[in-house]
C-alpha cells in the first residue's frame, strides 16, 4: 500500500474544502441587481482570497461589499466562511444568520450555519440547520457528512451511520464517509464492520494515515499480527505518527520481546532430543503403522535430507518404489542404502529378488551368496527359479 507521508491527513476542516459549502452561484439567481457594481467586484476578489487561504483579506473585501450593499447574503454567507475558517465560529454564527435572515431557505448558508453551530459545541442546533439544508438540496454529500458527525458526537449512532450512507449514495468513492463510517463501528466494537468500511476508505484515499493506523489495531485485534505490523509501519515515519500506530506498535514490541525471552528460556530448559533426521524418520514410521503411505514417504524424504549418510531412508524408499513396481528406482535406492551399510544382509537379499524379478541371474547370484554368507536363510528354489520352474513343469 503506497504513502505518501509528506500529505497532510484528511480532518474535520476538510468538509467544505473546494468551496463545497460557498453556493455563490446557487444564490445568484435569486439575488436583485445590485446598485453598486464594485460590491460584485469585492465579492468576486474576496472570493479569490479565500481560495488563497488568507481568510483576513477576504473578511475585509466583503465587509467591503455588504457596506456597500446591507442586504447581500451572498457576502454574508461567505464572510461567515471566512470566520469558520479562521475559527472564529461566533462571528460566523452571526454572519450566516444575517445571510439567511436575506435570504431564507438558502440550503448552503444553512449548512454553514449548522457547521458554525457545531463549531461552537452546538450539535442539536448543527442537527437542525443540517436536515433542513438536505431537504431542501440533497445533493450534497459533504453536508451528510457534517449531518453524520453532528449525529455522532449527540451519541445517535444509527442516525449518523444513515447520514454517512446517504453520503455514500451520492458520492460512491467518498473516503471520508467510509472513514467515519469506520471509526464509528470501531468505537462499537463491530470490528468487521469497521474493518471492511476502512478497508474503502484507504482504497480510495491512500493517504488516509489514521485510517491505516486503525486498521493495523484491527489487525492486531483479529489476531494478524503480522498484518497489524505492516500497516503501523507503514506511518511510522510520519512526523506525527498516528496515536492507534504507535500504541500498537509499542504493544507488538513489548509482545515480540516477551515472546523471545520466554523462548529462549524454554528452549535452554528443554531435554535432550533425538537428531531431526531420527525425528523425521520416526514419524515417517508413526505414518506406516496408520497406513499413510504418502505422508511416511515424505517424513522418510525428510529424514534422507536431514542425514544423507544414514541408509534407513533410502531403504524405505527402496520398499516403497518396489511396491509401486518400479524396480528401476528400488534398485538405485537400495544400491545407495548398501554404499553405507555394506553388511546389510537383508539389503543383500532384497537386491537378490530384485535382480530376480529383472531377469539378472548372476547378479542376483552375487546378492545371495553374500546374503548366506551374512546370515540369512533363502529358499533354495527362491534363488534358482528357472529350475523350479522346469521341475514344476516335468510332473505336470
Amino acid at each position: 500500500m503506497a504513502m505518501r507521508p509528506k500529505k497532510p491527513m484528511k480532518s474535520q476542516s476538510d468538509i467544505q474544502k473546494n468551496g463545497i459549502f460557498t453556493g455563490t452561484a446557487q444564490a445568484g439567481a435569486a439575488r436583485p441587481k445590485r446598485a453598486h457594481a464594485l460590491a460584485e467586484e469585492l465579492l468576486a476578489r474576496g472570493c479569490v482570497y479565500i481560495q488563497k487561504q488568507v481568510w483576513d483579506e477576504a473578511a475585509r473585501e466583503f465587509r467591503k461589499a455588504i457596506k456597500m450593499e446591507p442586504d447581500y447574503a451572498e457576502a454574508y454567507n461567505n464572510l461567515g466562511l471566512c470566520m469558520l475558517y479562521a475559527n472564529k465560529a461566533e462571528e460566523a454564527l452571526e454572519a450566516l444568520q444575517q445571510a439567511l435572515d436575506l435570504f431564507p431557505g438558502w440550503a448552503i448558508a444553512e449548512a454553514n450555519l449548522g457547521l458554525a453551530f457545531q463549531r461552537c459545541g452546538q450539535n442539536d442546533d448543527a442537527i437542525a440547520c443540517y436536515e433542513k439544508s438536505t431537504l431542501k438540496n440533497r445533493k450534497q454529500p459533504s453536508v451528510f457528512l457534517a449531518l453524520g458527525d453532528a449525529y455522532a458526537a449527540v451519541g445517535k449512532i444509527d442516525k449518523a451511520l444513515d447520514a454517512y450512507d446517504n453520503a455514500i449514495s451520492l458520492a460512491p468513492k467518498y473516503d471520508m464517509a467510509y472513514y467515519r463510517i469506520g471509526m464509528l463501528q470501531a468505537r462499537r466494537n463491530k470490528i468487521d464492520e469497521a474493518e471492511a468500511a476502512l478497508l474503502k476508505a484507504v482504497e480510495f484515499e491512500p493517504d488516509n494515515v489514521e485510517a491505516v493506523a486503525v486498521l493495523g489495531a484491527i489487525s492486531a485485534r483479529k489476531g494478524n499480527l503480522n498484518m497489524a505490523r505492516d500497516y503501523f509501519s507503514q506511518v511510522m515515519e510520519l512526523e506525527k505518527v498516528p496515536a492507534p500506530a504507535q500504541r500498537g506498535m509499542n504493544r507488538l514490541q513489548i509482545f515480540r520481546k516477551g515472546l523471545r525471552n520466554a523462548f529462549n528460556e524454554w528452549k535452554a530448559g528443554m531435554p535432550e532430543t533425538q537428531p531431526l533426521a531420527v525425528c523425521y524418520y520416526n514419524l515417517g514410521l508413526a505414518h506406516l503403522v496408520a497406513n499413510n503411505a504418502g505422508e511416511a514417504k515424505d517424513a522418510f524424504r525428510n529424514a534422507a535430507d536431514a542425514d544423507p549418510n544414514w541408509a534407513l531412508p533410502p531403504i524405505w524408499f527402496g520398499f516403497f518404489a518396489a511396491l509401486d513396481g518400479d524396480a528401476m528406482s528400488s534398485r538405485k535406492y537400495w544400491e545407495n542404502a548398501l554404499k553405507l551399510e555394506p553388511d546389510n544382509a537383508m539389503l543383500r537379499e532384497q537386491l537378490g529378488y530384485l535382480a530376480i524379478a529383472m531377469g539378472l541371474q548372476k547378479e542376483a547370484d552375487v546378492h545371495f551368496k553374500e546374503a548366506l554368507r551374512l546370515g540369512r536363510d533363502i529358499p533354495q528354489e527362491d534363488m534358482q527359479p528357472d529350475a523350479g520352474s522346469r521341475v514344476q513343469k516335468a510332473v505336470q
